[in-house]
């Protein structure tokens, strides 16, 4: 709804129509000085210096400002307006129209704002951004993130090719094209670009995370294309390092585990051999009783030896990530003690403290598994306790578990080495300061043998208490497996 106006300049008399007095708020008061009055006062300067403009030189008008009417609204007004002479030259009339432009006013200022603010998080963005226009996908807007992935190139304003033409073959180019068309996004992670280093002079491989997303114009026509890209070079260098790596050691695995078998499967041979020849030496009517002992020794010394093989497979299995095989019956547990230390006896000597309070008990266990367990620690404790201390092992039961204690003084175990303690093929720092010999495997062992069992190990290591390791089993294993 348009308004008019028709100014008296002889008589300084205004005439409104009723939808400018509706637009502007004006009273029957109808002097420039009172129209003046209704301009909002940040635009009364220019509207009069304008006013004077057109009736001094254009005679013609055109302006837009905000009226501040009389209930404080303000109203957004297009005026335009056109100035008559006299036959002298001299203005006698300026009539025109007046348009309230408010809605669209508000509309172009909100779409300013928004254009501000995108602006100002384009830039200020963490992110490297850049924007693409029209079919030759020209650099159309780019935040310094962007230009900072790609440095002393110039690309703002330049079509793709010509500011990239070492990727004009590349899927970016290709997708990007897609993107500007189908409007469908399109996302990749680590996805290779051989760039040119200004630099170096050479084309380097480096790989990028994108994003891209098509931005329509106002019908909805494709025009521009928005991409989000994140150098991730190093972390891809890294991911390849660490794969070629893991490929390294699954190859050591394997060649390990090939080797430990067929080492496990020589050994055994030759021992296999000779504990069955030292076993029909034994039946022969001829052996006397000294001959016996010493054919009796060579066998249980071939049984250890073959348990040491054994040991070696097992190890394996549990640094592949693998269970330790075991069998359950049904055994007396004092019987089992007995046999253990008997064994222990015979090659360290007597000095192991065995205290039983553990009674008469049925247990249902892989016996040999848990002897080689109880070996191990008592041969740790020989190893690497004081030469003149004893060694004390105690069996209790508590609440239907079995509780074995083997201690010894000695050199502490550090808490860092106590975390690793129990991992197959690792030695601590102790152990390996030591004289003594050894890969690492008992302790391993020990705690895959007792996890079967469905138990626990643990080992408490002080300096005035010494070094206690902790076996703690169920008295029937048969749920564990």
């Amino acid at each position: 709804k348009v308004g008019f106006y028709d100014w008296d300049l002889i008589h300084n008399k205004m005439y409104y129509s009723e939808q400018m007095t509706k637009d502007w708020g004006i009273d029957s008061n109808r002097t420039l000085e009172n129209a003046v009055a209704f301009i909002h006062p940040d635009d009364r300067n220019r509207f009069s210096k304008e006013i004077q403009e057109a009736i001094s030189d254009k005679g013609i008008y055109s302006s837009q400002y905000r009226v501040l009417r009389p209930d404080g609204r303000i109203t957004w007004v297009e005026v335009l307006g056109e100035i008559s002479y006299d036959e002298s030259k001299k203005p006698i009339r300026f009539f025109g129209t007046s348009l309230n432009i408010t809605d669209r006013k508000e509309t172009e200022l909100r779409l300013k704002y928004e254009q501000r603010k995108f602006k100002e998080i384009f830039h200020e963005s963490g992110s490297a951004l850049a924007i693409f226009r029209g079919p030759d996908l020209i650099f159309d807007m780019l935040n310094s993130k962007f230009q900072d992935l790609l440095p002393s190139r110039e690309l703002w304003g330049k079509p793709y090719a010509e500011a990239l033409p070492e990727m004009v073959n590349n899927p970016f180019a290709e997708n990007l094209g897609k993107v500007l068309q189908t409007g469908e996004p399109y996302v990749s992670h680590g996805e290779i670009a051989p760039l040119y280093n200004v630099v170096t002079g050479q084309i380097e491989d480096r790989y990028f995370d994108t994003t891209f997303a098509r931005i329509a114009d106002e019908v909805d026509k494709p025009s521009l294309v928005i991409c989000s890209a994140s150098d991730v070079t190093d972390r891809i260098l890294l991911q390849q390092k660490i794969e070629s790596n893991l490929l390294e050691l699954e190859l050591e695995r394997e060649l390990r585990e090939r080797f430990v078998s067929t080492l496990s499967h020589d050994l055994r041979t030759p021992l296999t051999s000779a504990k069955m020849t030292s076993q029909l030496l034994l039946r022969k009517d001829e052996a006397t009783d000294s001959m016996k002992i010493l054919l009796m020794r060579i066998v249980r010394s071939m049984d250890r030896a073959d348990l040491m093989i054994q040991n070696l497979l097992d190890a394996n299995r549990l640094k592949a990530g693998e269970g330790i095989p075991i069998k359950i019956r049904e055994y007396e547990l004092e019987h089992l003690i007995s046999t253990v230390m008997e064994d222990l006896n015979e090659f360290h000597g007597s000095r192991f403290h065995v205290k039983n309070c553990a009674e008469k008990l049925i247990v249902y266990w892989d016996s040999v598994a848990i002897q080689r367990v109880i070996e191990n620690l008592a041969s740790n404790a020989i190893k690497y306790g004081k030469v003149d201390a004893p060694i004390k092992i105690e069996f209790r039961n508590e609440n239907d578990w079995i509780i074995i204690e083997v201690h010894n003084q000695g050199d502490v175990i550090s808490f860092e080495d106590q975390k690793a303690l129990f991992d197959p093929f690792h030695r601590s720092e102790s152990a390996k300061a030591s004289v003594q010999k050894g890969w690492g495997i008992g302790l391993g062992l020990v705690r895959g043998i007792v996890n079967a069992h469905g138990g626990t190990v643990l080992v408490h290591s002080e300096i005035e208490l010494g070094t206690t390791f902790t076996v703690r089993l169920p008295l029937d294993s048969r749920d564990a497996t």
